[in-house]
């Protein structure tokens, strides 16, 4: 049996009932939201707190129908640089309350400890025995009746060894992986920093290597154009900023709660308490000075089948036109074991599965992202 925080989901989630019509009319084909699995680097305390922004938004998402949230999978904090080992756990405080505030129960698992040299790719002769994250990831796309969103936000381990191990289950099954990690810039000297990656890249290079050779679509998100001196974003790199206020003001009490929670770096022992208590949003207050960096908003938002405009509109991909404030760009890619990329636009359109995110319009993407974010997470009432 799996470690899950919660081995059920809500029935409210087991069967979405179209709304009645009048008599004689005809049904509207209702599109079933893209199911999904999120994997990330979900930590108490944690080191930055984008994860549980992510986390928020791929609840806010599931509740507004546009995703299907069927699983999350963090990084076992073993597999961390020795600096943080033993001074966090995964946050399954934050899903249990995000559970608890929109009524689902989406079940929750730790990942692998990596037993190989960091710089090795995923085989056959090197997987590890604890599989406990990679058997739920696997068993989501066995039992699922369409294929499955993944989104990577943390080390990229487990579902490089789902995917190795699983091939044709992830040919099948696998809508896309979502890939956030690295950086754009076709310059290889420009992706590091002496011997220095990017951080979910310097995780694990091998897996965030192997990836890019699975048999199913993969989405690039890099965290920034360049990583050269300084992390810098750009147009191959996804990072946007904003100032907390500009979001969290307009969230019900409890989810400001959840924010409170997560950002006063509470202890996780009172998750339940702490959330029913309505005065625990002036926690949430205390923090709507600070900017908060962003790097994952659109892998959510694509793996929905949406986008948003230059004026921050959350629209369908089939609609959106001209008018995406962000783009993805067919690429033929390489990635060496250390995790430096090599990659070019693709000539022939549908030539190629691999894809990577471009900002068409630098001055408007950080307030288009802002705007986009907070209409989502008001769905946390």
């Amino acid at each position: 049996m799996l470690p899950l925080l919660f081995s059920r989901r809500a029935p409210a989630d087991e069967a979405r009932q179209p709304t009645p019509i009048a008599a004689g009319g005809r049904h509207p084909a209702l599109k079933a939201p893209r199911p999904l699995v999120h994997t990330t680097d979900l930590f108490r305390p944690h080191d930055d707190p984008d994860d549980h922004w992510d986390l928020a938004t791929a609840y806010a998402m599931s509740c507004r129908g546009d995703l299907d949230l069927l699983g999350i999978l963090t990084d076992n904090p073993e597999n961390l640089p020795s600096i943080y080992k033993g001074a966090c756990s995964p946050d399954v405080a934050a899903v249990a309350q995000l559970n608890y505030l929109t009524g689902r129960a989406v079940p929750v698992t730790t990942g692998t400890i990596w037993p190989s040299n960091v710089g090795e790719k995923v085989r056959e002769d090197n997987v590890p025995k604890d599989l406990n994250g990679v058997s739920m990831l696997i068993d989501i796309l066995r039992r699922s009746s369409q294929p499955v969103a993944i989104t990577v936000v943390g080390s990229c381990q487990d579902v490089a060894i789902a995917g190795k191990k699983e091939p044709r289950l992830f040919t099948a099954k696998c809508a896309g992986i979502y890939v956030n990690a690295g950086c754009g810039s076709q310059d290889p000297a420009l992706q590091k920093i002496g011997d220095e990656v990017e951080w979910n890249v310097h995780l694990n290079r091998g897996a965030y290597a192997s990836l890019f050779e699975l048999p199913c679509p993969i989405y690039w998100l890099p965290c920034f154009n360049t990583f050269s001196n300084t992390a810098i974003p750009g147009e191959y790199g996804t990072c946007w900023n904003f100032q907390q206020k500009d979001v969290l003001s307009y969230l019900s009490t409890r989810a400001q709660a959840y924010f409170g929670y997560v950002l006063s770096k509470e202890s996780g022992v009172n998750w339940l308490n702490y959330l029913l208590d309505p005065r625990n949003k002036d926690a949430a207050q205390r923090y709507y000075g600070e900017m908060r960096g962003m790097y994952s908003t659109a892998s959510f938002l694509h793996a929905a089948g949406k986008t948003i405009t230059v004026e921050g509109e959350i629209v369908s991909l089939e609609a959106a036109g001209d008018s995406p404030v962000y783009e993805f760009l067919p690429i033929e890619v390489r990635c060496d074991d250390n995790g430096i990329t090599a990659w070019q636009e693709a000539k022939g359109k549908g030539s190629t599965d691999r894809h990577i995110f471009h900002v068409r319009d630098m001055d408007k993407y950080a307030t288009a992202m802002g705007k986009a974010l907070r209409s989502m997470l008001v769905a946390l009432a």
